[in-house]
């Protein structure tokens, strides 16, 4: 298990035998187990980038400037926040310090249509992992342990939604000394496919993690923002009169 492997605190998890697949047991262990090698290895494709890149005055607040840091510093890190707190803006930073140390990096999301949203977002191109991975149905994954990936950094885009066998293969072709980070809202929904991958990863504690919490986006009017916060830290919703993106629905009258 990937909170077995990462020590999750056996406390948290239920203390019930389980029944799992042998690809889905192979593919979690073995991922949970190479993402512990690939953070503790001693190469860093990252260590020859001076201090003084990692701080953007003026661009990103304190908050990104850490996410920055944290993804040059750490072989494996994770950026997570609630809509609006500016994980883009984080991105697109990061982005800025690797292209001026011509660092070879790719940005990827699990869907298509991420991958679209995040290549707008950032002015970069951006691919789904299994393009970025090369796969093809007859093939399969072309990149893997045997032929990993010849990248300094892999950023990857609404990693709530990766599954564990998504992972296992993305984790198999990321080679020692590479960087990999994980972006995304561990607030929304999880992947349809087996594995809550990114909320076992935060709560194993063994990676480093940045959380953004303040919102950026509020000034643009969106109640949605808003509300998600809200009901994020447990309180009600504001139902604002004339708002054009969050509404209140009355419940239908019982016919009698």
């Amino acid at each position: 298990l990937i909170a077995d492997k990462l020590e999750l605190n056996a406390d948290s998890l239920e203390k019930s035998p389980v029944l799992y697949l042998p690809s889905y047991y192979h593919a979690e262990t073995q991922a949970a187990e190479h993402l512990m090698k690939l953070n503790k290895e001693i190469g860093s494709s990252m260590a020859d980038i001076p201090p003084a890149f990692l701080s953007i005055e003026g661009a990103v607040s304190d908050e990104q400037q850490e996410a920055i840091r944290n993804a040059i510093r750490s072989r494996v890190s994770i950026l997570t926040g609630g809509p609006g707190t500016g994980k883009t803006t984080a991105m697109k930073g990061l982005i800025e310090v690797l292209n001026q140390n011509k660092k070879k990096y790719a940005l990827c999301s699990p869907t298509g249509r991420a991958a679209k949203r995040l290549s707008e977002a950032t002015d970069e191109p951006a691919s789904t992992i299994h393009r970025l991975l090369r796969y093809s149905p007859r093939d399969g994954f072309q990149f893997n342990q045997e032929l990993p990936l010849k990248l300094d950094m892999v950023i990857v885009d609404e990693a709530s939604m990766i599954d564990t066998i998504l992972l296992y293969h993305l984790i198999m072709a990321i080679k020692p000394g590479t960087h990999l980070l994980f972006v995304g809202d561990i607030d929304q929904l999880p992947s349809v496919g087996a594995g809550d991958v990114m909320r076992e990863l935060i709560q194993s504690n063994q990676f480093k993690v940045t959380r953004l919490t303040k919102i950026f986006r509020q000034a643009e009017g969106s109640h949605i923002i808003h509300n998600a916060h809200l009901i994020n830290s447990g309180q009600q919703p504001d139902f604002i009169e004339g708002s054009t993106d969050f509404f209140k629905f009355p419940a239908p009258t019982p016919e009698k």
